[in-house]
């Protein structure tokens, strides 16, 4: 016979770790975006240029993202098998951490991949970025 448990009371914390790792990376993602697209195009035209070394501040805080989608897949994937085991509740979290996550990177993976059969292709994509603000 086998052995059933009955639901715990206490959410399972790694499902909460996945949850917020997968919020937050998504945050730091929409915010460098935001950064990226909207205000430091801006302030490379009213500096004539000097503003695009900005640009470079913000490739490490990128990587932030990355590391707290990992964090999400992985800390969901350690949660479902702890709720499987003890029957704590967070099941759901864990889940919303893990589509968090493996969108995140998908995504990552996507544009990554973009950006180097443009650049096997010859495309020159620097070129174009730099004649957009008046170098």
């Amino acid at each position: 016979m086998e052995a059933q448990y009955l639901p715990s009371s206490k959410t399972n914390s790694m499902a909460i770790v996945s949850l917020i790792a997968g919020i937050l990376a998504w945050f730091i993602a929409l915010i460098l975006l935001c950064l990226n697209l909207g205000i430091l195009p801006i302030f490379t035209i009213a500096t004539m240029g000097l503003g695009s070394m900005l640009y470079l501040c913000t490739a490490a805080p990128g990587c932030i993202s990355m590391i707290g989608w990992l964090v999400a897949i992985i800390a969901g994937h350690a949660a479902k098998r702890q709720i499987k085991q003890t029957g704590d509740r967070g099941g759901g979290a864990a889940t919303a951490g893990l589509i968090m996550g493996y969108i995140g990177l998908g995504l990552t993976v996507i544009i990554i991949c973009l950006i180097v059969i443009l650049l096997i292709a010859g495309v020159p994509i620097l070129d174009q970025l730099n004649s957009g603000y008046g170098y």
